[in-house]
C-alpha cells in the first residue's frame, strides 16, 4: 500500500474510531440514568455491568489512540450521539408502564450493542491493514465485550419475556 493510501486508510481509521469514542461516552453518560429507570433487577445489574465494560472499551480505545499517534476529534459526531439519543427518547414513552419499559431498555440497548459490535468488527478489518498486532487485539477485545453484551441483553430480555407473560 503506498504512503498516500495507508494515511488515507488511517484517517479513515481515525474517523470511525471518533464516531464509536463519541457514541461511547454518550452512553457511559446515560447507563446510570438507565439503571434507575429499570424494574427488573436483572436489567438494572446488566445495565451496570455494560456501564462498566463501556468504561474499559473507551480505556482501550484511549490506548488505541495512543498507539497510532492520533488525535480525538468530536467533529462528526454529532449523528452518533442523535442516534443514541433517540432510542433513549423511545425508552421515555414507556416510563410509566413498567413492563413496557423495562422491555424498551433492552430492546435500545440491545440494538446499540449490535451497532458497537459491528463498528468495532469493521474497525478491526480495517485496522489490520495498519499493521499494528497491539490495535489489534485492542479492537478484538472490544469486539468480543461488546458481542458478549449483546448476548446478555437477548439473554436478560428472554428471562424478562417468560417472567412477566409479555410473550404470550
Amino acid at each position: 500500500m503506498s504512503n498516500t493510501s495507508q494515511t488515507a486508510l488511517l484517517k479513515f481509521f481515525a474517523d470511525h474510531l471518533d464516531r464509536i469514542y463519541c457514541g461511547k461516552q454518550h452512553l457511559v453518560d446515560s447507563l446510570p440514568a438507565l439503571a434507575n429507570q429499570a424494574h427488573f433487577n436483572d436489567l438494572k445489574l446488566a445495565i451496570l455491568e455494560l456501564r462498566d465494560d463501556v468504561r474499559n472499551q473507551i480505556d482501550r480505545m484511549n490506548e488505541i489512540y495512543a498507539l497510532l499517534k492520533l488525535e480525538r476529534n468530536d467533529e462528526g459526531c454529532v449523528g452518533m450521539t442523535a442516534l443514541l439519543q433517540e432510542m433513549f427518547e423511545g425508552i421515555d414513552t414507556h416510563k410509566v408502564d413498567k413492563p413496557l419499559c423495562d422491555l424498551s431498555l433492552i430492546f435500545y440497548l440491545q440494538n446499540i450493542e449490535s451497532i458497537e459490535a459491528t463498528s468495532f468488527q469493521m474497525l478491526r478489518l480495517t485496522g489490520s491493514k495498519l499493521n499494528n498486532e497491539a490495535v489489534d487485539q485492542l479492537l478484538k477485545e472490544n469486539f468480543d465485550e461488546a458481542k458478549d453484551d449483546r448476548g446478555l441483553l437477548l439473554q436478560i430480555g428472554k428471562k424478562f419475556l417468560a417472567l412477566t407473560g409479555l410473550n404470550n
